[in-house]
């Protein structure tokens, strides 16, 4: 019988950079941010194949690759002060100035590319806390890290109820996904 680890919220972090060089290597390069108050994280990828078949040949042939791999990360987080929407690239008041722009205006104009972001989702063994751990040294330690690399967002939702602490869901295009152990 096969058994399954529990995994629970304090063994799990989110974490967003600037996209800048190379791609995931033990560190992340760049401005990293762990994101606050995350509740709930999925992420995925798929990749679109089509079978070859031959005549005379009860099975396929092979199964080719006919697009691009579709990669896809999703979080949901309670709102609060406006550390994550920054860290995600939009528009935020910051240091008691008003902002003359809306939310997503750092996505819609951006020129630099800072609105293309990488995340990276740590596991560390149960019973440590993720939030816990220093990122100077994660390269020597036992951890888990997917990495979603060349995000854009594709969908931002608040949800506001009468009675429910505010959250807001986040949906992200990426265009590759990886998964090493540090």
């Amino acid at each position: 019988m096969a058994t399954r680890n529990e995994v629970i919220y304090q063994s799990i972090a989110l974490f967003s950079s600037d996209v800048t060089g190379d791609a995931f290597e033990g560190v992340p390069s760049g401005k990293v941010a762990g994101l606050q108050r995350v509740t709930d994280i999925n992420w995925g990828g798929e990749v679109a194949r089509q079978d070859i078949n031959c005549m005379g040949k009860l099975a396929a042939t092979s199964r080719e690759i006919i697009e691009e791999p579709t990669v896809n990360l999703d979080f949901t987080y309670y709102l609060a002060n406006g550390f994550n929407e920054d860290a995600m690239g939009l528009s935020v008041t910051k240091y008691g100035h008003l902002n003359d722009v809306s939310l997503i205006s750092g996505v819609l104009a951006d020129a630099f590319g800072s609105s293309e972001k990488n995340y990276y989702i740590l596991t560390v063994a149960q019973g440590e806390d993720a939030s816990d751990v220093d990122l100077g040294v994660v390269a020597s330690a036992d951890y888990g890290v997917v990495a979603v690399g060349n995000a854009f967002m594709s969908d931002y939702t608040v949800n506001l109820a009468v009675g429910d602490i505010p959250n807001a869901a986040v949906s992200f295009d990426a265009a590759n996904l990886t998964f090493a152990t540090v």
